[in-house]
């Protein structure tokens, strides 16, 4: 089984990846790292480090590396993610660069399982959320339980009306009744997963369907539930406990924002642990299995720059993003 990581400019939080990989997982066959705009000096120190992995690039990688904190916003690469699976082993272990492994897993024997029983999708990572999984198991094994999401509806016709494009009075009705809730459209994240799962390539393709170069959830989720009604066959599954953590230090895209000019403040404390990192004065892996240290990222920032600012709409940012997943249930350190 392959293990895909989507990579972008935060070397640090790909190595922390990259390390409990090696220490975690084993029984894999290849590691590419999907990178859309990493500079290639972080990718060079990347590999030479970890010497077995192969590193794909998008086709804006060139323009995106060497945007620095002027980066605007880019065409997300979900045509790459999915001409990279479809170069991949048959089912695929998919991460992003800020996650790493916490429990041990071996891929072979769990991928020889996974194509047996027919699974197409296996979350193994929820941010302790029982709203994002699911008790209603139909089958035990040793690594996962074979699981029946209990979902408002199974039908794609009337998720998509229910929750993306109804009209002529019906949206009143779902209104009334509160059907298009918040709580209703979460269990569906039982069948899909950005990432710290394994898929069935097929599966994940039929997610990006139709996806008009834009990140819609829930086109996937309408996506993901019309392979299941056409395959009825497929079978998904959980793990019995989760095998991933995330990091909230940094993001890909910075979407918790108020500014412009904030923005390319926040681009420029990643450029500056990005440095940290490449000089070796920030070992990101040593907080493992925790998140990175708040406390030695504010050291880095007031040691480079000595802008008090900078360092105050970074601790900001990093509160705002986590409340955004405690609101809906997570629990984040």
């Amino acid at each position: 089984m392959d293990i895909l990581i989507k990579s972008f400019n935060r070397p640090y939080y790909l190595d922390r990846c990259l390390y409990s990989i090696q220490k975690h997982i084993t029984g894999y066959d290849r590691i590419y790292i999907l990178d859309d705009g990493t500079p290639q000096k972080y990718l060079d120190k990347i590999t030479q480090k970890y010497t077995e992995v192969k590193i794909l690039k998008s086709a804006l990688h060139q323009v995106k590396s060497t945007a620095g904190d002027h980066l605007n916003e880019f065409k997300i690469p979900i045509d790459f993610w999915v001409e990279s699976a479809n170069m991949a082993s048959d089912h695929f272990l998919l991460l992003e660069d800020d996650i790493w492994v916490v429990e041990d897993l071996d891929l072979k024997s769990l991928g020889f399982t996974l194509k047996n029983k027919n699974v197409v999708f296996l979350k193994l990572f929820w941010l302790g959320n029982p709203k994002l999984t699911t008790n209603r198991i139909t089958e035990v094994f040793e690594v996962f339980n074979m699981v029946k999401p209990r979902l408002l509806t199974g039908i794609p016709f009337l998720f998509k009306l229910i929750f993306r494009t109804y009209g002529y009075g019906f949206n009143k009705l779902v209104g009334f009744f509160k059907l298009n809730a918040f709580k209703n459209i979460l269990p569906y994240y039982s069948i899909y997963s950005v990432a710290g799962a394994i898929f069935k390539k097929s599966y994940f393709t039929c997610l990006w369907q139709n996806h008009d170069d834009e990140i819609d959830e829930s086109l996937q989720l309408f996506n993901a539930l019309h392979y299941l009604k056409t395959h009825p066959e497929s079978q998904i599954a959980h793990g019995k406990k989760e095998y991933f953590k995330t990091g909230f230090c940094s993001s890909a895209t910075f979407g918790v924002k108020k500014s412009e000019t904030d923005n390319m403040k926040l681009l420029k404390v990643n450029r500056l642990l990005n440095e940290a990192w490449m000089k070796n004065e920030f070992a990101a892996i040593n907080s493992l299995p925790k998140d990175l240290k708040e406390t030695e990222i504010l050291d880095i920032l007031n040691t480079e720059t000595g802008d008090l600012e900078l360092a105050l709409i970074w601790e900001k940012w990093v509160e705002a993003f986590k409340q955004k997943y405690r609101k809906f249930g997570c629990k984040i350190d």
